[in-house]
């Protein structure tokens, strides 16, 4: 769902107070900012006037001037698909964030609930087959602690979710593929020097989906030969 077509005057000024730079707004006025120009239930959106908002009002992530629950809010509003490339880049500023906070200082990074919100998000959002080695630094994410084990446990549902279409439609060899594309960034987290919880549940999610694409493979032996046949 889009934007409003033909913003009033409260919208536009709402809009400029988003986009504003420094934004000085604390994060409750920030979302109620965002919820004027975009309806609370908002999703799928293509409008970049978004993007420019959630954007904006990232910039401030794990600073003490951040704004958790609005850019995490915006950015959850966005269609993932048309967007994948900010995503993207959004994740990557995390990253580099959180990596250089950890050379630089000596005290322990805490993130507010909406910054973790948001780098799952974006973790989940994100095609794995593209974003494999982006994807793998999150779970070197200290701050998430267990919640990236969460994180590889929900992952042979959301890819078996995500392309059921392929099978019903006839595609079973799309749908290995991109499970075998899963599963090939689970493999790549089972090492002898990982941290054992992430370790255990890339392990367990590899042998859900290599189960999947067994099941998968065989159901597409058993068609063709009903046709040769």
């Amino acid at each position: 769902m889009d934007s409003f077509e033909l913003p009033d005057d409260t919208r536009l000024a709402a809009l400029d107070l988003l986009l504003a730079s420094p934004l000085g707004l604390d994060d409750l006025e920030a979302l109620d900012l965002l919820y004027l120009c975009w309806p609370r239930d908002t999703k799928d959106c293509t409008d970049e006037r978004l993007l420019r908002v959630a954007q904006n009002l990232t910039l401030s992530f794990g600073e003490p001037d951040r704004l958790p629950m609005s850019s995490s809010r915006a950015w959850r509003m966005l269609d993932a698909n048309h967007f994948a490339r900010d995503m993207a880049e959004q994740l990557s500023t995390i990253t580099q964030f959180i990596k250089d906070w950890n050379t630089t200082r000596q005290d322990f990074l805490i993130l507010e609930y909406g910054e973790i919100e948001l780098i799952e998000y974006l973790f989940e959002a994100l095609d794995i087959g593209t974003y494999a080695s982006l994807l793998s630094e999150v779970m070197n994410f200290k701050v998430l602690s267990l919640r990236r084990a969460g994180l590889l446990r929900r992952v042979p549902p959301r890819v078996e979710r995500q392309h059921a279409s392929l099978v019903t439609s006839g595609r079973a060899d799309l749908a290995i593929a991109e499970l075998a594309k899963a599963k090939s960034f689970l493999d790549r987290l089972i090492t002898p020097e990982g941290y054992a919880p992430i370790v255990d549940a890339a392990r367990t999610s590899s042998a859900r989906l290599e189960r999947d694409i067994k099941v998968l493979m065989a159901a597409a032996d058993t068609a063709a030969v009903s046709i040769e046949g």
